[in-house]
């Protein structure tokens, strides 16, 4: 099943997003599976790492940025107490790379596979979006 942009941004978790005019699907993916996909974030070598790297650094307090911070605050505050989580993806030179609700998911991963903080996750699947004409890797 496909929507429109503006169907998608009604409901959009966590906020919503202006995205282009053209089609969109949600798939249903579990959390884990998401760790695999590439953040939006370049490094300064260029390389785009994934969202389970960034977790993992961020559970460890390693996070190379100002980004750490934010990441922490989620993880602490946010993801504990959220129901369900949406995310933007898109393919990129052959890579699926998550355009938004990257924050989040790296919070989540941190909380729920790295045990940051000693927190739980209540969440286990992910809603992905992706323009209907791609395929999720599996």
């Amino acid at each position: 099943m496909t929507f429109s942009s503006k169907e998608i941004e009604r409901w959009l978790r966590p906020w919503p997003i202006k995205l282009r005019q053209r089609r969109w699907k949600i798939i249903v993916v579990p959390l884990r599976s998401c760790g695999k996909l590439k953040c939006y974030w370049k490094m300064p070598d260029g390389e785009r790492k994934t969202i389970g790297w960034w977790a993992k650094a961020a559970a460890k307090g390693k996070v190379p940025d100002d980004r750490q911070h934010y990441i922490h605050m989620l993880a602490r505050f946010h993801v504990p107490v959220m129901a369900s989580l949406t995310a933007v993806a898109m393919k990129r030179r052959g890579e699926l790379t998550v355009i938004d609700g990257n924050y989040h998911l790296i919070a989540a991963l941190s909380v729920k596979a790295y045990k940051y903080g000693r927190l739980k996750c209540p969440m286990s699947w992910v809603g992905l979006v992706i323009p209907a004409r791609q395929k999720f890797p599996v």
